[in-house]
């Protein structure tokens, strides 16, 4: 169990956010976040800033397949409309995008860093003449849909542009990369567009920036924030052979600072695919793949010079796993100092044949590529049966959640179990493994997000009718069997003021080394100010004051204001009043 604790202190009345045991703490109950009829499928979940999680999903309630979304609290509690609030319900199939090799590297679902999210998704509503388009929508903290319509046209050339994926522009935008066949009706490039905070686009005029226009195919499109206003997309590109990878960097007007049509990250033979692109603690871009390089899959990965995309680790990629058999679907995360934590599913214990007895593995590599953990990686689960499609999340102490779907319950039945590992690479919790959903029917590909004492899962899940998936969500706390949320009993609260100097003092005292986060969120959970950004602090007392101004520096209104204090996986949550 991974022991953490805060004291806040805000001015006039502090108190900890209500906290109701909504979390069920059976994995046989779970959170329901949809059960509407008809199927749902490919969930993606995103933090809501407030220790909650945001999650969105693919729905054919109406027949066709369209977009929801559904926010449930840090307690555990389903805030918007049942069943889920629509995206887009418009003529024709959306979808948020469902690979072969793995969604780990697809982010159709951004936080925007005010309580809310941006989707986006490919669009079949004007199949009949442009087959795919991509488009995109905002939500706020309140469900409320913030674009027009059916979300804003980010691409709608004559040809095909599908498998976007997108992150945050640091300003309350998103940055959107997609594969396109605009320029050639056979091969994919790779395109982009930043929109604003209202859903504008800012690059080119309105028209998309081409990222790479090359012979052959250039796909698998996967973004990271640079920290600096614009992105770095990574992709699978044929130019030489089947498959390398490729990256490029673009600026927050859209301008490629590396070698035009990309830097070779990867150019080795055999295939490179289900590439996914996470940044680094010191803002350089991390990747990992599925290298073929000697015939059977492995992991591989790499960290990029942010400034002109040169290889920080091996040429061609660090060896993550090379172990015997085959290795797929790496999901990586930063490991908080400048290295990378990977998690994959893995053969080497498999026979020839069914029942295939998959395990998940994962390793911790330093800033110089180097693995932390054991030579090959260690073992996340290796009960029998199979365990795959894992997914992971940075603790922020170096250590990592993990959740996956997994079969011990026998072939063809699927259940979701989680695991955390320490920044040494030791188990938090049951050696293969703690359940978060034993329900009947299959549960499958979890989405993993950092909140509520510990980490949320949200995943496809046929409980309900079989091969009729609704979307449930559960929440497993640094101990899983701990019925406290966030605080032991003895968190204390005392209060303090500078009424004279117009400002909230802020004081927190840390048992461990942290990294800390202090916000301020209006009572609709808009964000307006960050008095301290993520930073690590040292065990003991600390006290900082929030001077009444927004994130632009001008005067807040006079009003209740929450000013939440984040350290590690934790956070507590005052009250302070704002009298003009």
């Amino acid at each position: 169990m991974i022991a953490r604790r805060i004291v806040l202190v805000s001015l006039l009345a502090c108190a900890l956010a209500p906290v109701a045991a909504a979390w069920p703490g059976d994995p046989v109950v779970n959170v329901p976040v949809s059960r509407a009829v008809g199927e749902k499928y490919d969930v993606f979940a995103v933090t809501d800033g407030a220790g909650g999680v945001i999650i969105a999903w693919e729905d054919e309630r109406d027949g066709d397949s369209n977009i929801y979304v559904q926010r449930v609290s840090a307690d555990g509690e389903v805030l918007w409309q049942a069943d889920g609030e629509p995206v887009c319900t418009a003529a024709g199939d959306q979808g948020l995008y469902h690979s072969s090799t793995g969604t780990t590297g697809f982010t159709p679902l951004v936080a925007d860093g005010h309580g809310g999210a941006w989707i986006v998704w490919q669009d079949e509503r004007a199949f009949g003449s442009r087959l795919r388009d991509v488009h995109a929508q905002r939500v706020d903290a309140l469900g409320q849909m913030l674009l027009v319509g059916d979300g804003v046209a980010v691409a709608s050339g004559s040809g095909m542009e599908d498998q976007p994926t997108a992150c945050s522009d640091g300003a309350g935008g998103i940055i959107v990369a997609w594969q396109d066949k605009n320029a050639d009706p056979v091969f994919y490039d790779i395109h982009a567009q930043r929109l604003d905070a209202g859903g504008r686009p800012l690059w080119n005029d309105g028209a998309s920036v081409s990222v790479v226009v090359w012979d052959w195919d250039q796909s698998g499109p996967t973004i990271c924030t640079d920290g600096a206003g614009g992105a770095v997309i990574a992709w699978n590109d044929s130019r030489d052979d089947v498959g390398d990878v490729y990256a490029q960097r673009l600026d927050l007007v859209g301008t490629a600072l590396w070698t035009a049509n990309g830097v070779a990250v990867c150019v080795q033979s055999g295939d490179q695919d289900a590439i996914t692109a996470r940044p680094a603690s010191d803002g350089d871009p991390l990747l990992a793949w599925v290298d073929r390089r000697t015939g059977s899959p492995d992991i591989y990965g790499q960290k990029l010079d942010l400034t002109d995309g040169a290889s920080r680790w091996s040429t061609g990629g660090a060896p993550i796993c090379t172990a015997t058999e085959s290795q797929y679907r790496p999901a990586l995360c930063s490991d908080g100092d400048r290295g990378a934590i990977v998690a994959w599913y893995d053969f080497r214990n498999a026979p020839s044949g069914p029942p295939w007895n998959l395990d998940i593995y994962a390793q911790r590599l330093d800033a110089a590529g180097l693995p932390v953990w054991p030579l090959n990686g260690v073992s996340v689960c290796g009960a029998p049966d199979a365990q795959r499609d894992v997914d992971l999340a940075a603790d922020g102490i170096g250590g990592a959640f993990f959740a996956w779907e997994d079969n011990r319950g026998g072939t063809g039945r699927e259940d979701i179990y989680a695991q955390h590992f320490d920044a040494a690479g030791g188990r938090s919790w049951d050696a293969d493994g703690v359940a978060v959903c034993t329900a009947s029917g299959n549960q499958n590909r979890p989405d993993v997000v950092v909140g509520a004492g510990g980490m949320i899962a949200a995943w496809p899940d046929d409980r309900d009718v079989l091969y009729e998936n609704d979307v449930y969500c559960d929440r497993v706390a640094d101990d899983p069997l701990a019925v406290p949320l966030v605080w032991p009993e003895s968190f204390t609260v005392t209060v303090r003021g500078d009424p004279e100097q117009g400002r909230s003092l802020v004081a927190f005292e840390l048992v461990r080394d942290a990294r800390v986060r202090v916000e301020v969120f209006d009572v609709r959970g808009r964000r307006v100010a960050m008095p301290q950004p993520d930073a690590a602090r040292p065990a003991g007392r600390h006290v900082l004051a929030w001077s009444h101004r927004d994130a632009s520096g001008q005067p807040v209104q006079s009003g209740v204001y929450l000013i939440c204090v984040r350290a590690g996986v934790e956070q507590a949550v005052g009250r302070t009043v704002v009298v003009r």
